[in-house]
């Protein structure tokens, strides 16, 4: 099973209570494999809270602007400094940052 949110900062100003109803998804649907991909063009810290952050078992960052936008994303500094190569990010998979290049289309 896979859930996808895109733009989740909007989707969060539209319904105040959706981290509620994310978590409880999240918790539900981990132990049945549940997989979610959450995007977001504004990575700050009020908008992606710790608690949601814990329950993803794998994040990916895009370059971002400074190690503040990449600590909310992975928890540490790096996505800042990643090439200005379409494509490129940073995989965080438990802890282990692993730099990938994933496909570009456009």
């Amino acid at each position: 099973m896979l859930l996808i949110i895109d733009e989740y900062y909007e989707l969060k100003l539209m319904d105040k209570e959706i981290e509620k109803k994310l978590l409880q998804i999240l918790m539900i649907g981990r132990a049945a494999g549940l997989r979610c991909i959450i995007s977001s063009c504004r990575p700050v810290a009020d908008v992606l809270s710790s608690s949601v952050k814990a329950l993803m078992v794998d994040r990916i960052c895009f370059k971002v602007a400074d190690h503040v936008n990449s600590e909310v994303v992975l928890d540490m500094p790096g996505a800042e400094k990643l090439p200005n190569i379409k494509g490129r990010c940073l995989w965080l998979s438990g802890a282990k940052l692993t730099e990938i290049q994933v496909m570009n289309y456009g």
